[in-house]
């Protein structure tokens, strides 16, 4: 994903944060899935499911991609 949004806007700024975010909001998915696992197993699979989809999927691509080409665009535009 990094790799992705770094050839798409070849700006050192955009990667870096998207990395700080990925770290942060990996972080708080990874620990939440961790602790739900612990300590409420069973009981609440699909909540399970939904933060692993998050921890899976490229979602956050989707949504940072949009994000840095309209940042970059306003930018552009001053």
């Amino acid at each position: 994903s990094l790799g992705i949004i770094h050839l798409l806007f070849k700006n050192p700024t955009s990667t870096k944060f998207a990395l700080l975010l990925y770290l942060v909001l990996g972080s708080v998915l990874l620990i939440s899935f961790v602790f739900m696992l612990e300590f409420f197993g069973e009981a609440n699979k699909m909540n399970l499911f939904y933060i692993r989809r998050f921890l899976i999927q490229p979602l956050f691509l989707i949504l940072f991609v949009p994000a840095f080409y309209y940042q970059n665009k306003m930018q552009n535009n001053k």
